[in-house]
Order: structure tokens, then C-alpha cells, then sequence
């Protein structure tokens, strides 16, 4: 049993002895620290098994008093989907995928553009990131490219955004999915 999972367990069952208990008394009976107490109600809370009453203040609510009876194992680790997983703020996808949004009609440097903010080969990982949405149906490759910088150059590729799902950015996944936060879907890739 790891050391959070003792104090959560630990916590519980002060608490469900009824009444309101602060940081101080559960700090006494327990001896453990405020820093670990406080972390561990906050689990507790997430979990719905302890209720905030005031400031420093906490008690049991009905599904922990039941929990503690029935002798409930508290486990760690993720308690839902992992599809549930909110894609960072701000993030690189992010502002590509606002990008495609807003331009419909995009290359790779057109993007970067609006995108690149100081990110290390920001060219290699926008191409990676639309080649995922291009096989998940979210994009689709133009026939005519833009014209490119060098003498030599045929051009660069550009893509059209056809499935608009909203604003949070589809994310691929290593099994070859990609997940759209906005719908709930997992999409799979072609090819």
C-alpha cells in the first residue's frame, strides 16, 4: 500500500466516525503532517468520499461512512476513461488546429505562421500531426500546391479542413486512433 493510499484510508475512517474534523484534530489523532492530510482530503474529496464543510473543516459523506463500513479498498491511479483527458492549453496541436480552423486552406509554412511559437522542428511535428488528421478523414490533400521559395522547388503541399468538430484539437493516439475531445469519438486511420 503506498504512503497516499494509508493516509486516504487513514482519513477516512477518523472521519467516519461522524462530525466535522479540522486539519489540526485529524493532524493529532493521525500524526500525520497538514501538508499530507490536506493532499490526502483532497483525493478523498475528488473521489466523493469526503465533503469540505468550511476552511480546514472535512467530513465524511454518506458513500465514504459506506465505503469505510463495507471496507472499501482506496486504489490510485486513473478513475475514468482515459478518453475523458482534456488536450493541454495553448498547446502546439492547440494553435495548429486553430490555425486549420481559421484558414481552412493551409500548408505547412502557411500554418507555422500562426502556430510556431519557439517549439524544436515545428515544421516535422506540424507534418506529423496532419498526416494523422489527413488519414482520420479530418483533412483532405489538395490537388494544386503553393508555390515554393526555392528555384527548384515543386511547391508545397496544401490541405483543406473538412470535419470541424469544434474548437479543442483532435489527438492521435499510439494505437492509430485519434480521439476528438469535441465529440467523444475515436476516429480510425486509414492507410
Amino acid at each position: 500500500m503506498t504512503p497516499e493510499r494509508g493516509h486516504q484510508t487513514a482519513i477516512l475512517n477518523a472521519l467516519a466516525a461522524g462530525g466535522c474534523l479540522t486539519l489540526d484534530q485529524l493532524a493529532d489523532s493521525l500524526e500525520l503532517g497538514r501538508r499530507q492530510i490536506s493532499s490526502a482530503a483532497a483525493r478523498l474529496i475528488d473521489r466523493a468520499l469526503v465533503v469540505r464543510i468550511e476552511a480546514g473543516c472535512f467530513r465524511a459523506t454518506a458513500e465514504g461512512v459506506d465505503a469505510q463500513a463495507r471496507g472499501i479498498e482506496i486504489k490510485s491511479g486513473p478513475r475514468g476513461p482515459m478518453e475523458r483527458k482534456r488536450p493541454a492549453r495553448n498547446s502546439f496541436r492547440g494553435r495548429l488546429w486553430r490555425g486549420m480552423r481559421l484558414k481552412r486552406k493551409f500548408s505547412i509554412p502557411g500554418l507555422l505562421e500562426l502556430a510556431a511559437k519557439g517549439e524544436k522542428s515545428p515544421d516535422t511535428a506540424a507534418g506529423s500531426y496532419i498526416r494523422a488528421l489527413e488519414r482520420a478523414g479530418y483533412l483532405t490533400r489538395l490537388p494544386r500546391r503553393e508555390p515554393g521559395t526555392s528555384l527548384t522547388s515543386n511547391g508545397y503541399l496544401r490541405w483543406s479542413l473538412i470535419r470541424d468538430t469544434g474548437p479543442l484539437p483532435p489527438m492521435p493516439r499510439r494505437d492509430g486512433t485519434v480521439f476528438d475531445p469535441n465529440t467523444g469519438e475515436v476516429m480510425p486511420c486509414r492507410g
